[in-house]
């Protein structure tokens, strides 16, 4: 008798069949993570105790009292209490803090974006139960994996519990477009709620006491607005009694240079003399050098180098002086910030159109005085749409560009499809190396290499938004976060999902170009397995090195041995300290827009979602309310554009379900269609009802809350432009303990020197430049509150 086949088509699935090669890939993507994820843990839990620098920087920032220790708002450091022991112990204390307190703390920005963390991982949770109990029995059952291995709609591994092995015309698509229904009013609910607090904790931010509640920013004045007097009177009498103070932006941009000169010629100073300091600098003499470009080509003779970075540091001095009392000759830029003695006034100025002049600049609510982008402010306004054409023109170069990018890299994750053409059928035998080596090439390769090769745009948009004309750093930010969220989608979302369904079956495409639809409607679920690794390498590698904070622990020792002084010290504890926030809210939107649109199609995408999402909260939780600083604090307004973001995804995510439905025949595509208007309703109907309190607060409110005169009346002072700021009282922080060489003469390294008494110059102690923090000048490291126009390190 002849011996039985088994049955293709019976529910006992031979191993080769449940695990291929995108399975393969996902499992080394999986497997190395959790590995790394728990040793990241462990080290985390060794290091953090010892090196407090990083793992408790804003606790060591509590134990001083310079101006380094002072936040945007001009106001003492705050972290949580201490954390406690074990692995979970500070995501313990991290989570006790509760969002009231670091609203008050660490600023409404962190806040949102912790809240903004927390909504998706809940988000997601639901989804993973939801797909889990409907579209994991569906699509397991259905009939695609039954079909000859040669069928173009076979499928094997991971796309069983996909769209993929569902056939087309199936009925089985109306139980997807349901489930698709439901996530769609789940999302809408959150981020209604999650706008409606927004908005809430908008509107109590706009009636505080802070600057940025009284002062208005005035750009592109008419030609006739050459002063502060014009301005003043002009707004007076719009709003008699009202208008405190105007400071008129002047070009101060030779003198921020000059001081940027200033700030280099006392690190030099500080640096060589604590160098000289030293038993091994002081047995080499006092430091000399030539200074002049090539001084030995020219011949310029050596001077004393401490002598002469003092001779520079008093030459500047004396020149920032001369050109700050010659002020009033430097260019008008038609630009001007006006203090109010009310909140009241100063947002409806912000608003309304007071008078035909009015049409003719631009008025908003200036942020925070270190806020104000003054070098950007000072810009001519011609110039404003030149560096705007530039970005956006940058932008349309990557989108168009990047196609040919994400279409290579694509080609990696199908070899197969490329050997089969002549042009690349030298790539044969690499499919016959090992399947876990095809499927790591395949597989995970093109997901490293395209998370990679994403970051270069996002480098140059970052460097091309600051040259734009936004007077405010916080809006410098906002537009930054469009631009990644905007190329973002094109670079990891649409043009892989095209390129991985498109280069599937290539060769058909090539000889039949009208079989593409039917070829996308196959080839698209497929390329979940692509997303699912994508998200799985964020979620376990990306978050679990953020943690680590591995570029501080590598680079602060370095860093340790090269900056030796006091001043240097704190530029070093400080490095990497700065939050920003651009990147993570784009990049939560787009994570979202990859989890959720496939999260029917693939529904295992929506277990790694969740891990992204709840790594994310726990860790940064900890991450900003010990180890960061937050420079300025823009009230959280990214929450605004990430709002959009969200609504934007959940709309692009309905079209590709009701075009896939459509494609595979399926009259579920209906049920689709009839999201659109339920989405751009809810979209129109929540910025209506919240962007307005959002940007100015409301008024009602507003007009019913205290102003402080006390306070107002020093706000003036902080929005001049740092370039007019006269320089602070000077403090020697050179690192030198004392005036004597401690020499080791015990052990015969060097005999013992003498060196002559270097002077302490402390001209002001750390209460006065406490009480005197507006007018304080950056000591060369960390930014001060009072001097946003010098970003630079110095």
């Amino acid at each position: 008798p002849q011996p039985s086949l088994p049955d293709p088509r019976s529910s006992t699935r031979p191993l080769h069949i449940m695990v291929d090669k995108s399975t393969l890939a996902f499992i080394w993507a999986l497997v190395p993570g959790i590995v790394i994820l728990f040793v990241v843990l462990a080290l985390f839990s060794y290091l953090r105790p010892r090196r407090p620098i990083i793992f408790d920087f804003r606790r060591t920032l509590t134990t001083r009292d310079d101006i380094d220790a002072l936040d945007c708002n001009g106001q003492h450091i705050v972290t949580p209490p201490p954390v406690g022991d074990g692995w979970f112990g500070a995501f313990k204390a991290a989570l006790a803090y509760s969002d009231d307190e670091m609203v008050e703390s660490h600023g409404l920005d962190m806040v949102m974006y912790l809240r903004m963390q927390k909504v998706m991982f809940g988000v997601f949770s639901v989804a993973t139960l939801l797909t889990a109990a409907v579209l994991y029995p569906v699509y397991a059952t259905a009939g695609n994996k039954d079909l000859p291995k040669d069928d173009a709609s076979y499928v094997a591994g991971l796309d069983i519990i996909s769209m993929a092995n569902v056939p087309t015309e199936s009925a089985r698509y109306w139980a997807t477009a349901v489930v698709d229904v439901i996530l769609t009013a789940i999302v809408i609910s959150a981020m209604a709620k999650l706008y409606a607090e927004f908005a809430s904790r908008r509107i109590a931010y706009r009636k505080k006491n802070w600057p940025t509640s009284y002062a208005v920013v005035c750009m592109d004045l008419p030609a006739n607005y050459t002063n502060s007097k014009s301005v003043y009177d002009y707004f007076d009498g719009v709003f008699p009694g009202e208008v405190l103070d105007v400071n008129y932006v002047q070009d101060g941009t030779e003198i921020l240079n000059m001081k940027k000169l200033y700030w280099k010629a006392v690190s030099k100073r500080e640096g060589l003399e604590y160098k000289f300091s030293t038993p091994k600098g002081a047995a080499k003499g006092r430091p000399e050098h030539r200074p002049a470009a090539c001084g030995a080509c020219r011949g310029v003779e050596k001077v004393d180098s401490i002598e002469y970075w003092q001779g520079e540091q008093d030459r500047l001095t004396e020149e920032i002086r001369n050109a700050q009392e010659a002020s009033e000759s430097l260019a008008p830029r038609f630009c001007a910030v006006v203090i109010f003695a009310s909140k009241a006034a100063a947002t409806t100025a912000a608003q309304l159109q007071i008078g035909p002049a009015t049409t003719l600049f631009f008025r908003d609510l200036a942020g925070e005085p270190n806020a104000v982008n003054w070098p950007r402010i000072s810009m001519k306004a011609s110039m404003a749409p030149v560096f705007s054409a530039i970005s956006w023109g940058m932008m349309f170069f990557f989108i168009v560009f990047w196609g040919g990018v994400v279409a290579a890299v694509m080609g990696l994750a199908n070899l197969q499809s490329l050997a089969d053409t002549s042009a690349f059928s030298w790539l044969s035998p690499v499919l016959d190396w090992p399947e876990a080596i095809v499927g790591l090439i395949e597989g995970l390769l093109p997901v490293v290499v395209l998370i990679v090769l994403n970051m270069l745009p996002v480098i140059i948009m970052g460097i091309l938004v600051k040259l734009e004309r936004w007077h405010s750093l916080t809006v410098t930010e906002s537009q930054f976060q469009k631009y990644i969220y905007i190329f973002s989608l094109f670079g990891v979302f649409i043009f892989p999902v095209l390129g991985s369904a498109l280069l599937t079956d290539i060769q058909n495409i090539i000889s039949d170009p009208s079989s593409i639809p039917t070829i996308l409607a196959s080839s698209i679920p497929k390329g979940g397995n692509f997303f699912l690794i994508l998200i799985t390498l964020q979620a376990l590698f990306t978050n679990s090195l953020e943690l680590l904070q591995i570029v501080r622990v590598i680079v602060q020792p370095i860093f340790g041995l090269l900056f030796k002084t006091e001043r240097g010290r704190r530029k070093t504890e400080a490095f990497g300290s700065d939050q920003s926030f651009p990147d993570p809210f784009a990049t939560s939107a787009v994570i979202f827009l990859v989890g959720m649109g496939y999260s029917t199609i693939s529904p295992l995408i929506c277990v790694m979602s969740t891990v992204y999402f709840g790594l994310q909260y726990l860790f940064q939780r900890y991450l900003l309310c010990y180890t960061k600083i937050r420079p300025i604090d823009g009230g959280g307004i990214m929450t605004q554009n990430a709002f959009q973001q969200i609504m934007f995804s959940l709309f692009f995510k309905t079209l590709v379900m009701a075009s896939l439905l459509g494609l595979s025949s399926s009259y579920a595509t209906i049920l689709e269609g009839l999201l659109f208007p339920v989405i751009i309703i809810a979209n129109m109907y929540l910025r209506k009802k919240y962007d307005n309190v959002i940007d100015y607060g409301d008024f009602e409110e507003i007009r019913g809350t205290e102003d402080d005169s006390s306070l107002t009346k020093s706000y003036g002072p902080k929005y001049v432009n740092p370039g007019l700021k006269p320089l602070p009282p000077y403090v020697n922080l050179n690192g030198v303990a004392s005036a004597k060489i401690v020499d080791d003469v015990e052990n015969g390294k060097v005999e013992e020197v003498e060196m002559p008494v270097l002077q302490m110059d402390v001209s002001t102690d750390s209460s006065e430049k406490l009480a005197a923090a507006e007018n304080v000048e950056p000591q060369g490291d960390v930014v001060s509150a009072a001097d946003p126009g010098e970003q630079e390190v110095q």
